[in-house]
């Protein structure tokens, strides 16, 4: 088992009584962001290393469980080797660290033991690091054994068990793993000492990192709004529920409009909606779990079926073809972007509900929406069987 062990000790140099760790971080904390990086590597349980425990500890604990993972406090040494087993991987990250996740599963995806090191540079040393030789500092990250942890068990109260664990493996002769110059330089890793250190920090964490289902519209629209938005948004109270009330509020009024306006406005109005979700995603999205952005996926596609529907049957066609149309359409459409086996980026653009909706927006205003529902359909419907007949060909095809 993956278990992870962050540190939340040391505090900010100008803010005394502030912890590094819980610094804010986007609509969350640097430990938040060390955790989802434990996560997304592979951890199932979190062990934070205290001193004391401020309130904040407690929104750790209810984010590790609400991602299905056990957490852990320990004081000291013997507190944090109660959870530990000797077969378990440890993934260590120093108190305060910010890293690219790449850098980070470079060195917890290897199947031996490694520690991270940066260079000791006569003129400029790496700030905030821990020196592990007159060579080396520790670059903040490391795979241990957990039976090396385990060892640790009798240490004083007051020793840091971060550093202890670190020089566990220093004296073990772990494979140590050269970080480069340009990675420290280009902020791809550095530790947060202070609160005014972390607006770059968590603008290159949350953005770029953003594994979008939507590739076109969030990369080129959404994104680069959203980070200009950012300092601002984040500092107002309120901003996450009115852009969640303006997401839903579209997607559940465009079938209405569709009945009661037009269906090219009610299209448009899901379109503003599904923006306006793919914008709340981005700058508070980060720490949520997939699953919550799957949801709110079938919900756009859900609202522009009834949308169809509603605009179909205001346009004279009988109800019976309108929801043949529109479901079968949509439900078709559905079926081949979730089970096609096609390129990623073909795939993210073909599955963006936004660039669905603004088409046939702008069919429905031409006139075509009907024709163009039901050639969604067809077109669709004749992919579907030919992936099917060549699956069959091929799984029948001689080896």
């Amino acid at each position: 088992m993956r278990v992870a062990l962050i540190s939340i000790c040391e505090t900010c140099s100008d803010a005394p009584h502030q912890p590094r760790g819980l610094l804010p971080m986007a609509d969350g904390t640097l430990a938040q962001y060390q955790m989802k990086l434990a996560i997304d590597a592979g951890a199932s349980k979190i062990i934070a290393f205290v001193q004391a425990v401020p309130g904040q500890v407690i929104l750790l604990e209810e984010y590790a469980i609400n991602n299905g993972l056990e957490f852990v406090i320990g004081r000291s040494a013997s507190e944090i080797t109660a959870h530990v087993a000797a077969d378990d991987e440890i993934l260590l990250i120093a108190d305060g660290l910010y890293i690219q996740p790449s850098v980070a599963y470079s060195i917890w995806n290897a199947k031996l033991p490694r520690i991270a090191t940066l260079t000791a540079g006569t003129d400029t040393p790496p700030s905030g690091f821990e020196r592990i030789d007159i060579n080396h500092f520790w670059a903040g990250i490391a795979k241990l054994r957990g039976r090396d942890l385990l060892s640790l068990a009798d240490l004083p109260g007051d020793w840091s068990v971060q550093s202890a664990a670190l020089r566990s493996g220093v004296q073990r002769d772990y494979k140590r793993v050269m970080i480069s110059d340009r990675a420290l330089g280009s902020g791809e890793i550095s530790i947060q000492a202070s609160a005014e250190t972390m607006e770059s920090a968590e603008k290159n964490a949350v953005f770029p990192s953003r594994q979008s289902m939507s590739w076109l519209s969030e990369r080129f629209l959404a994104a680069p709004f959203a980070r200009l938005m950012a300092p601002y948004v984040w500092k107002r109270k309120y901003s996450r529920n009115i852009l969640r009330g303006v997401q839903l509020l579209g997607a559940v009024t465009a079938p209405a409009a569709a009945y009661f306006i037009n269906v090219s406005t009610a299209l448009l109005l899901l379109a503003i909606a599904v923006f306006t979700g793919y914008m709340r995603q981005n700058l508070f999205g980060f720490f949520e779990p997939l699953k919550n952005r799957k949801y709110l996926d079938s919900v756009y596609w859900i609202s522009i079926a009834a949308t169809l529907v509603a605009g179909l049957h205001k346009a004279d066609i009988s109800p019976l073809m309108t929801g043949y149309l529109a479901l079968t359409s949509v439900g078709i459409y559905w079926y081949y972007i979730n089970k096609t086996n096609i390129s990623d980026r073909i795939l993210r653009f073909f599955h963006d509900p936004l660039w669905f909706a603004l088409l046939l927006a702008a069919l429905s205003i031409l006139g075509h929406l009907p024709l163009a529902v039901m050639g969604v359909g067809i077109v669709t419907l004749g992919s579907v069987l030919f992936s099917a007949r060549a699956h069959k060909l091929l799984e029948s095809s001689p080896k």
